[in-house]
């Protein structure tokens, strides 16, 4: 069973001691001269380097920065998962990826297995993998007064983005950009706005069950009421959710509360199964008929941020959509259905060019694709195969 990310506590001594320790492990390997360009960046770093729990060859940095307009809550974060010791301007593989995930969702890592988690796959492979905290993980779960999220716009997330893009090539490696669901939306918008650069370029897009802004019509043409969605529902209030989600992390055979399900587990598999918002079968998940472990996408779910700007829900089209965009890797489920599968599939084939690749998971639901059974030999590995041969493309 895939292992679930869980909270370590240190005391202050030891935090100072690891953060002093990493310092000069940093300086040893050639990491100091790269620190300083951060700096300039108007970056802090957020938490000292760590050794990834389960995983400890692997290591995470942490950095933020506030964004305009200054508020309490206008603060992104950058997480960098890679090898621990390797040289942050290692050019052995000529790649970092910038990971933009879907809505409610955050930079955190929360499941231990490279077997689940992309993330973790690549690091190990050389290929280090930096993921976004938008401004909604800085949002409490219990926040009351939501105005301020009244001006997070799809702009202000591009924006975002690309601040996260321009302090990632501090380290001289060409980018790649990744999104999951609306992340693939952010992608795409920040490929198309990105100023050209012969050395820097983004060198592809990884697009997991998402697609380019207008390539399903209809879509966003009602934005919902009020300053903010909550990740609660009517059907499973946030307090509930969140109890039922601890409860299948914990144990999924501990017994339901609802006495229409034997299991917790069996009752949220039929939860994210029949999801009226992605089509109802499956379209969420597929756990329930065996496409993922529901202890895994549970320790997924249970990190997402409660609040997502109402604002920050449409995406206007381009009025020319660009002729093309860097090569891209696609990724699409199929039990939303047949018009979303084929928006994912047409976004990438229309503006990736001949060294795109579309991969199509049958009978997948949308978390799936990220943490499926089989998502290492169905996703992982066919997606480190196209990075090799993205090296061996010229920057355009």
């Amino acid at each position: 069973m895939p292992q679930v990310a869980y909270t370590r506590r240190r005391s202050f001594v030891a935090t100072v001691l690891v953060a002093w320790a990493c310092s000069i492990a940093c300086a040893a390997c050639g990491g100091a001269q790269w620190q300083r360009g951060v700096d300039r960046a108007g970056w802090s770093v957020a938490r000292a380097i760590r050794a990834i729990p389960a995983n400890p060859d692997l290591c995470e940095n942490t950095w933020q920065l506030a964004r305009p307009p200054g508020g309490p809550w206008d603060i992104i974060t950058l997480h960098r998962i890679g090898l621990c010791g390797e040289d942050r301007t290692d050019t052995r593989t000529g790649f970092d990826v910038l990971y933009l995930p879907g809505t409610h969702m955050n930079g955190q890592l929360m499941v231990l297995d490279e077997a689940y988690d992309f993330r973790l796959y690549l690091a190990r492979r050389h290929i280090a993998v930096w993921s976004l905290d938008y401004r909604t993980h800085a949002v409490p779960a219990n926040a009351r007064n939501l105005a301020a999220l009244r001006g997070w716009t799809t702009d202000v997330f591009v924006d975002d983005a690309a601040a996260a893009l321009a302090f990632m090539r501090l380290t001289g490696r060409r980018p790649i950009v990744a999104g999951f669901s609306r992340g693939a939306m952010l992608a795409y918008v920040l490929a198309e706005r990105d100023p050209p650069d012969q050395q820097q370029s983004i060198a592809g897009l990884i697009v997991f069950d998402g697609f380019a802004p207008g390539a399903l019509p209809g879509l966003d043409t009602r934005p919902p009421p009020g300053a903010a969605i909550d990740v609660g529902s009517t059907r499973l209030p946030y307090d509930e959710r969140q109890a039922l989600l601890g409860r299948v992390i914990a144990n999924p055979a501990t017994p339901s509360v609802d006495p229409a399900f034997k299991t917790s587990g069996e009752r949220l598999a039929h939860i994210l199964f029949t999801s009226r918002t992605f089509g109802g079968r499956g379209g969420l998940s597929a756990a329930l008929h065996g496409r993922a472990d529901i202890r895994t996408v549970a320790g997924v779910l249970t990190s997402y941020d409660r609040y997502w700007p109402t604002a920050a829900t449409r995406f206007r089209a381009p009025d020319t959509p660009p002729a093309s965009t860097p090569p891209i890797f696609a990724v699409a489920s199929t039990n939303i259905g047949p018009s979303f599968t084929a928006a994912v599939e047409n976004s990438a084939r229309k503006r990736g060019g001949q060294h795109t690749e579309v991969i199509v998971l049958p009978g997948h639901g949308h978390l799936d694709v990220l943490v499926g059974t089989d998502a290492r030999t169905l996703v992982f590995e066919p997606l480190l195969r196209w990075i090799g041969r993205l090296g061996t493309l010229p920057a355009s």
